[in-house]
């Protein structure tokens, strides 16, 4: 604490989810990224949270359900991915459709860092709740985690972007979506936006479910603090296997991508 301004804290709030997003930009192909552009998308997460108060004030229904399947799958995944989506395609009409000319790397990273701006908020929502001491595990699964959410639904966006041209691709599908590139596009705006949704759901689930998730609340607004070990577990395996399933991700972006330039 010097003069009053927590130094640790806003290290763990702000630096170190920058961080990740740094190692991100290093890890990715040259020029494909630009940060400073990310870091507009990371702001547009942060002011996606606020509009999910003025979604429930507008449609009461969808505040809350009546399971745990339905309140982490049908209620909670889908109004984050929702809104995530939303302010990502705000920004993208913004900078005068200059997000379809990115690099496919980098509308996967920018919808990343959506994911990362609304963890961030989300984070200090967290500590005001229930303290300080929240943030470090949240700093290593839900912070991760939102990142994740934002690579695969930016994955299928980007993918929806790709001409691979007319023997891209020779199924059906493909044959039929390279010839409506629009319809292409928002096809894959939905696949994406489901696939987050599941993915999130899925994450919500396992915290949901178990009744001593250290740190985490409940649908039913109990907050626990006794560690399970079976729930961190499957925690860690979904952020490992999400980030194997990132790799393979950009791999298939980068192929799809340079395919284009050999048709």
């Amino acid at each position: 604490m010097i003069l009053g301004f927590n130094i640790s804290l806003f290290i763990g709030i702000i630096m170190i989810p920058l961080f990740y997003a740094f190692i991100v930009y290093l890890t990715s192909p040259h020029k494909s990224i630009e940060f400073k552009t990310g870091l507009q998308y990371m702001l547009a997460g942060f002011a996606s949270v606020t509009l999910i108060p003025f979604i429930i004030t507008l449609i009461p229904g969808w505040k809350s359900g009546s399971s745990p399947l339905q309140e982490t799958f049908f209620f909670i995944a889908t109004r984050e991915e929702l809104v995530k989506l939303s302010l990502f395609l705000l920004i993208d009409k913004m900078r005068s459709g200059m997000g379809k000319k990115d690099h496919p790397i980098g509308t996967m990273f920018y919808m990343c860092m959506v994911g990362l701006g609304f963890a961030i908020y989300e984070n200090i929502q967290y500590i005001h709740m229930y303290g300080q001491q929240v943030l470090g595990v949240r700093l290593i699964t839900a912070t991760i985690a939102h990142m994740l959410f934002g690579m695969f639904m930016g994955y299928w966006i980007a993918l929806g972007r790709i001409n691979t041209g007319k023997y891209g691709n020779r199924s059906v599908f493909g044959i039929l979506m390279n010839k409506n590139p629009k319809l292409k596009q928002y096809i894959y705006i939905f696949i994406g936006w489901l696939s987050a949704v599941c993915y999130h759901g899925l994450w919500n689930y396992n915290l949901v479910v178990s009744s001593n998730a250290y740190c985490i609340m409940d649908f039913k607004g109990n907050f626990n603090t006794v560690t399970d070990v079976s729930n961190v577990t499957i925690m860690i395996m979904l952020i490992f296997f999400g980030l194997v399933g990132a790799k393979f991700a950009t791999k298939d972006l980068n192929d799809n991508y340079r395919r284009k330039f050999r048709k």
